[in-house]
This record gives structure tokens, sequence and C-alpha cells, in this order.
């Protein structure tokens, strides 16, 4: 598991390279050649489980996982509208889950192998981070935590 230090270390470099991109006015400069918005790694942050229950699990098998396992495989849910009228009726609670189906819709359809993911406990602590090496997959071998992605 990373220490506190080198997460550190990689969010500073990471505020750093955004610090970059600001002074810049945000703006390539002329002949600059800058990746495709589809080349480049995107960054995500993710909660393995409540309070990060799932942490360790996750971490020794190489994975990122997310529950609402009674949706089943995600891919079926083409559009983010579908992926949230099915989180609506498979877990009914007072008002929209719009975050959830996000999430759930991203996790599927948008999070892609190169992309940097950041594990969180809560809205303040990073307690690991890594890199997708994986396409998303339904694994209903799972007991919990059925939709998984690789990471290392």
């Amino acid at each position: 598991m990373p220490s506190d230090l080198e997460i550190t270390a990689d969010l500073e470099a990471l505020l750093d390279a955004y610090a970059a991109i600001l002074d810049k006015g945000g703006l390539a400069a002329p002949g600059d050649t800058l990746p495709t918005a589809e080349a480049a790694p995107r960054i995500w942050f993710w909660s393995p489980g409540e309070g990060a229950a799932h942490w360790n699990e996750l971490y020794e098998r190489g994975l990122m996982a997310v529950g609402w396992d009674a949706l089943g495989d995600l891919r079926q849910y083409a559009t983010p509208t579908a992926m949230l009228e099915a989180l609506a009726e498979a877990y009914p609670r007072d008002g929209q889950p719009s975050n959830d189906a996000r999430a759930c819709y991203d996790f599927a359809h948008a999070i892609r192998p190169g992309d940097i993911v950041f594990a969180k406990r809560g809205r303040g602590t990073i307690v690991g981070h890594g890199e997708v090496v994986g396409d998303y997959a339904y694994d209903p071998s799972r007991a919990a935590l059925q939709n998984v992605r690789a990471v290392r």
C-alpha cells in the first residue's frame, strides 16, 4: 500500500501540473502538440465502500469495484438516464439518485485503461491511487461489489 508521503507527493505533482496549465492561461501556445481528449488520461475519485471498508481486499486483488449489485451488469444501461431509472427502481429512496447513477454509468462506460484513480475515504482522505489497466467487468461470483476493473 502506498504511504501517505507517496500519495501526498503524487497529489502535489498533480496540482503542480494543473497550476502550470493555469499559468499558461489554460490554452495551448501556437505549435504546441497536445494529446487528444480521447488519448489523455482522466482522473477519477472513487470510494471503495462506505468508509473505504473494502480498500484492503480490493488493493490486494488489484481491483477497483462498485456495488449496486442488484443492477447486474452495468453495460446493459446504454445511457445515464437508463442507469438512473434502473437504480431508482432497484434502490427506492426519497429523491433521485442522480450522482450514484452517474458514478455507475461512468464506471462501466467512461473510465478506461490509462486513467488515474484515487481511492478515498469520505470526502477528505485519500487512501490510495493507481492506474486503470482493465476494462469493465461484471463478476457475479463475487459476494459483493460485483462491478470491477483491474488497477495497479
